[in-house]
This record gives C-alpha cells, structure tokens and sequence, in this order.
C-alpha cells in the first residue's frame, strides 16, 4: 500500500498534525494511503509537539485493534469510498529504534547558542571567514540573551529563519532523513507543512524541498510533492511582545519576504501542490519561547491545513501538475465559522463537495461519541437488552480500563476510545490531548473571538442539540385562544432519541456479521473491536434516516 510521507515543521506542523490525526478518526473518505508522520522541531519539549505525539499514539492503539480485526471485514461493492474509523494507519520509518515520529537535530547538549553551534569562537581560525564578518550577518548585542548569536536554541530557533536555514544544513546528515530514503517506495508521496512567519518553518521548508528533489533516488525525486504554507493567524500578546525574541508585528513582512523568495528561487515550480491558509484576523496568544508551555488552542487555521493534506492525499493529481490553493477565513466573519462559512465562498481552496464530505464524517463522529459516552461508558441501564451489546460483550464492569494481559479486545478498545475522546478531563493524566479538548478549544470564543469555530453545541446535554445551526427538535403545537392569541399548548419534542434511533441503527447494522440467524461466536471475539468499530460508523447514517422528519432536517446538513 501507498504511504504519504508528511514532514510536519515546528510547533505549527505538529498542530496540523494533531487536527490530521482527529480527521482521520472520523473516517476521510477516500483516504487509502497510509501516513508516516515525520516531526522536525528544534525544541525537544515543544508542548504543542508533545500533544500531537500523544495524540497520534492514542489514536495508534485504537488503529491497532481495530485492524487486528481484519478477518471480520465484509466486502462491500457499493461502498463509495466509505471509510470506518481509525481506518488510516500512522506508520513508521523503519530502522530507526524507538522511533517516535521526530527528528533529532540538536547536538546532545541542554543548553546551546547559535554563537556554540557555529562555533563562533574558532572563526577566526578559519580564513577568510572571521567574527567581524560573521557579525556583519548575526546581531551580536551582548546586552541581550535574544539576540541571534546569543539565542539559546534549547527552545527552537524563535522566529529567526536565517539561523534555522544553516541548522537545516544538517538535514540529509541525520538517521531519520536516511531512514525516510529507505522506507520511500515508488508511488509514495510527500507532504511538507511549515509556517513562514517564523523561524523553523520558513527555513525548513526550502530545504526539505531542495532535499527532496535533489536525492539521489529517482523514486524520491520524482515523487509528488504537496507543500501547506502556513501563512500568519496568531499573534503574539502585544503587552508581552517586547520580552521575547519572537515579535509579531513583522510577521507579515517575513511572509512577504518568505513568499518572494520561494518564487523567485524555483522553489514553487518544484512543487506539485501548493495550499496557502492564513487568517487576517489574528488570534492572541500568550508569549511562550518554547517548551512544555508552548501550548496554543487549535485553530481552524489548522484545521484547514489538515484538511489539504486530506485534500491531497484523496485527490487523483498528476505528478506534473502544478496547482494552487487559498484559504483565508472572510474579514465580515462575526459570529463564529460555521458549516455555511467552510463550504461557502471564502473556501476557495478545495471543491465544496470535498469540504462537505470532511464535515459529514466530522458531524456523525461526534454523534457516535455522545452515544459511545452517554451509553456504552456511563450508563448501563436497559443496554442489556440491545442484541449489538450482548452478542459485542460489551457488559464488562469498567469500561474505561484495559483488561489484563489483553483479555478482552473490545474492552481495550473502549477503553482506548474514551482514553482518545477525553471528556472527562479529572480522569485522564494527559488532559488535553484527546479529542474532545481539541474541539472545545476549536469552538473557544474567548480565545478566537468571531473566527472560533462554530459547529457544534459542546456544553448541551441533550442530543438533539449538539449543532449550532440546526434544530432536531419538532415544531411546538400552538392553538389561538380567544382573548390570549396564538399559545403554545405543547412544547418541542427531540426527534432524536438513543432508545430509538441509536440503539436499533446499531443492532441493524450489527445483522451482516451474523452467519445466517446465528449470533456471534465467541471465537471470534479478536475481530470484535473491528465490528464495532464499524457499527459505530455506520450508525449515524442510520440514525439520519430512521423516519422522514429526520431524514428531511439532515438534508440541511452536510
């Protein structure tokens, strides 16, 4: 099978990658490819970096089991591309040990300035370079620890680009790099994702690229190349802004800088497709020179990203090609982005239909996890009667823990799932990796203000209500009262309901794996996280046409 290489750059690379990962748990359609992720940041302990990285292992562990049910599969003429959940798996490079899906680019020191690296020191040893010349190039202030000669690049490179491109020089030298050309095949295909408004990104990218289609591998050279340009959508709180190296208010003259130099280098023409997503209005973040703290709430810039890469990797696209793409959310945005503000207009970047498709299989894979934790996790009650629960062995006492010594496969996959979900956040160590995390901070107003995210209802307690825009609910009876008016003499009822809807969607869908009237059998229970796995992805389908009312207000939705 085909694999999609996909070089992931600084902190912004990893947070499209953690939106990737919850894409691809909700099924992308047409996404046969597996992924190899290859992480290249500088600071080690980058906190957005380490949720991505845990978030792709959680997502790993469901993948895993959920494929070690391949036996139960049912071959399907009339699939239409569908896609169960965790069906895409995260790869890895082979001979490396222990390989966690990132770069190692630093020498083995906690603590190292640019002036160490390039040995600033020992110039003058080496004619015709000297420090005089080398300062004519680096600020050298010693009166600051921000300057480039003294920036200690424990924590990356800090916005500097031209102290990264001499540290991505290194590149082709690294095991990864030479693990990466061994794993390569023909017809794999590579993705780079990088901002250009810092210092790891703008650098990095050209010389990926430049690593790429000079290798000395026909295969590799040849390969289709996608690039996701990451251009501004954050900045940096204005009232911390002078007490750090990164300063935001010359982020869009290193864009245009970056972007004029890739097109007048040849770079662009060396690309097969190129996305460019940004916003003009720009989140405020907190200033944070790396590490564990560099955490940033995800963005629908980010999301968008995901989506090209999504986009990419599902399109049929000839290796000549050289296409473009634009995203940039619409300035008179006030309320939030909704699904009209995806698919509509300002979407320019991909067809509408791809758009809706990403959103059908985000919209059903919240419904199947308010299913999943309302039922199956928390409630107990009335589910011993449900055929799918039952013939599953689902009516195990904790469900949020594995069992021992992999007992049980379908109770470490629920375990697993409600690990990956991570509502509850009291219950989790890692607290804001999951899936349920991510989607409050996409939908955070606070944080985002008018260019939040605005889908899906996170806070209702009710079914029904879990979208923004669309009511599931019916129309409330009214009657005209003499000397009163028109009043409203019965209130609206859910027109969606777990006891109903859900619960028979699932054993309905549960009937294909049965042999003839025979229930399940228990020897097949290794295949069981495959069956329900792909119960739970057919259900919604289910539920949007289990009667007329429903199946008329879904057509509203994508």
């Amino acid at each position: 099978m085909a694999k999609t290489f996909i070089f992931a750059i600084g902190g912004t690379g990893s947070r499209v990658l953690r939106s990737l990962t919850m894409l691809m748990a909700s099924g992308v359609k047409g996404m046969t490819e597996d992924i190899c992720p290859i992480i290249i940041d500088y600071d080690l302990h980058n906190g957005d970096k380490d949720r991505a990285i845990t978030c792709m292992k959680k997502y790993s562990e469901i993948q895993s089991l959920v494929e070690n049910g391949d036996g139960a599969k049912l071959e399907d003429s009339n699939n239409n591309g569908y896609r169960p959940y965790f069906s895409t798996k995260i790869g890895q490079l082979n001979g490396i040990t222990n390989w966690s899906w990132q770069f190692n680019l630093r020498k083995e020191i906690e603590s190292l300035k640019y002036s160490d690296y390039i040995d600033y020191d020992k110039v003058n040893l080496y004619a015709p370079i000297s420090q005089d010349f080398v300062n004519c190039l680096y600020d050298s202030n010693i009166n600051s620890v921000y300057t480039e000669l003294n920036l200690n690049m424990k924590e990356g490179f800090q916005g500097n680009p031209n102290i990264g491109s001499v540290v991505f020089n290194d590149l082709k030298g690294c095991p990864e790099f030479n693990a990466f050309s061994n794993s390569f095949r023909a017809g794999d295909r590579i993705v780079v994702i990088g901002s250009i408004f810092g210092g790891t990104g703008s650098s990095g990218i050209p010389k990926i690229v430049s690593a790429i289609r000079n290798h000395s591998k026909a295969d590799i050279k040849k390969a289709s190349l996608s690039v996701v340009l990451v251009l501004p959508y954050f900045a940096v709180n204005s009232s911390n802004d002078k007490e750090i190296s990164i300063k935001s208010n010359i982020f869009n003259s290193k864009t245009k800088a970056a972007l004029n130099y890739y097109e007048r280098s040849g770079l662009n023409a060396q690309i097969n497709s190129i996305y460019y997503v940004g916003d003009k209005v720009q989140t405020k973040v907190e200033p944070h020179l790396g590490n564990k703290e560099q955490k940033n709430n995800a963005h629908i810039v980010e999301l968008i990203g995901a989506m090209s890469v999504a986009h990419f990797i599902t399109s049929a696209q000839n290796g000549n090609q050289r296409l473009k793409y634009k995203f940039n959310a619409a300035n008179d945005i006030v309320d939030g982005i909704g699904i009209h503000e995806l698919i509509g207009e300002s979407n320019s970047w991909a067809q509408n239909e791809f758009v809706t498709n990403i959103l059908h299989n985000l919209i059903n894979f919240v419904l199947s996890v308010h299913y999943f934790l309302d039922n199956i996790v928390c409630c107990q009650k009335r589910m011993d009667e449900r055929q799918f629960y039952k013939e599953l062995k689902l009516n195990f006492d904790n469900k949020k823990i594995k069992s021992s010594d992999n007992a049980s496969p379908i109770q470490d996959y629920c375990a697993a799932l409600y690990d990956f979900i991570c509502k509850n956040k009291k219950e989790n160590v890692n607290d804001d990796d999951g899936f349920w995390p991510w989607m409050e901070e996409l939908h955070n107003k606070k944080s985002h203000g008018t260019h939040c995210l605005k889908i899906f209802n996170l806070d209702k307690g009710n079914i029904v209500d879990f979208l923004s825009e669309f009511n599931f609910r019916s129309e409330p009876k009214k009657a005209k009262i003499p000397f009163a008016g028109e009043v409203e003499i019965a209130p609206a009822k859910p027109l969606m309901e777990y006891r109903d809807q859900f619960d028979s969607s699932l054993n309905n869908t549960l009937v294909p794996y049965r042999k003839g009237q025979k229930q399940l059998q228990e020897e097949s229970k290794a295949a069981y996280p495959y069956i329900f796995n792909d119960i739970l992805t057919k259900m919604p389908e289910e539920v949007r046409k289990f009667d007329a009312r429903l199946e008329e207000r879904f057509k509203m939705v994508p």
